[in-house]
C-alpha cells in the first residue's frame, strides 16, 4: 500500500524481489521465499524481509528526518546498508559481535522501529503497537514531540492546508497527539489548548500567533 504523495519502482528477478521507495511512506506484507528474497532500498538503506507485515518511510526535511523510518507489524526485517560490500561488511561483524555493528544492521521484530540518519547510521525508536504502524492507512498522523510547521507539512501531504505560523518561534513550538489526515482544522482548533497560540484570520490568511 502507497501513501499520498508516494512512488516506488518495483522490480522481480529470478534471485530476487526489489522495490525501491522513491519517496513517500509504503506499508508491505510480504510471503518468505529464501529463493526470492525481497528487498526495499531507499536512502542508501536496504531492507531484506524475512517474512513480515512493516513499513517504510523516506520522506526527506520532515518529521522523520532525512533517513528512513522502518516499523513492524509482524515478523522480522533485517535493515542495512544498500551497498553489497558494505552490508557483507557490517553483517560479518554482527557475526563476531564486534562492537560498532548496531549501528549499521539490525534485525526488527514487531512492535520494533528503527531509523536511519542521512549517512545510513541506525538509530532504534520506541516500540509501536502493531495496529499503529503505518497509521495512514486508518488516516491518521502521529506526532510525537513534532514541530509545528513539520507537523503541518505532514497534514499538506493529504491536502489543502489553510494554517501558516507567524514566526519562527512558533514554527518551532512542538506538539504530540494522533489526528486525522483529513482534518488540519480539528489539528487547528486544539492547539490553543495545549500550546501559548491562538489562531487569527486577516485578508483572507489564517495564521497560528503567539498569545
Amino acid at each position: 500500500l502507497l501513501d499520498a504523495a508516494s512512488s516506488a519502482r518495483v522490480q522481480y528477478f529470478s534471485a530476487r524481489r526489489m522495490v525501491t521507495l522513491v519517496q513517500g511512506a509504503a506499508f508491505f506484507e510480504v510471503a518468505r521465499d529464501e529463493q526470492r528474497p525481497f528487498m526495499v532500498e531507499a536512502a542508501g538503506v536496504r531492507v531484506t524481509v524475512l517474512g513480515t507485515q512493516f513499513s517504510v518511510r523516506y520522506i526527506p526535511q520532515s518529521m522523520s528526518g532525512e533517513g528512513i523510518d522502518v516499523a513492524v507489524s509482524s515478523g522480522a526485517v533485517r535493515v542495512g546498508p544498500r551497498a553489497w560490500l558494505e552490508n557483507l561488511r557490517w553483517r560479518a561483524m554482527a557475526r563476531l559481535d564486534m562492537n560498532g555493528h548496531d549501528r549499521h544492521l539490525l534485525v526488527l521484530r514487531a512492535t520494533q522501529r528503527v531509523t536511519s540518519d542521512a549517512r545510513g547510521n541506525l538509530t532504534r525508536q520506541q516500540p509501536l503497537a502493531p495496529d499503529a504502524v503505518a497509521g495512514w492507512r486508518q488516516s491518521r498522523i502521529n506526532f510525537d514531540n513534532t514541530p509545528l510547521n513539520l507537523a503541518l507539512a505532514e497534514f499538506s501531504r493529504y491536502g489543502d492546508v489553510p494554517y501558516t505560523p507567524a514566526s519562527a518561534d512558533v514554527a518551532a513550538l512542538r506538539v504530540s497527539g494522533s489526528f486525522n489526515v483529513h482534518r488540519p482544522d480539528s489539528f487547528a482548533q486544539a492547539l490553543p489548548k495545549v500550546l501559548p497560540v491562538k489562531i487569527t484570520t486577516q485578508a483572507g490568511e489564517t495564521q497560528i500567533q503567539k498569545r
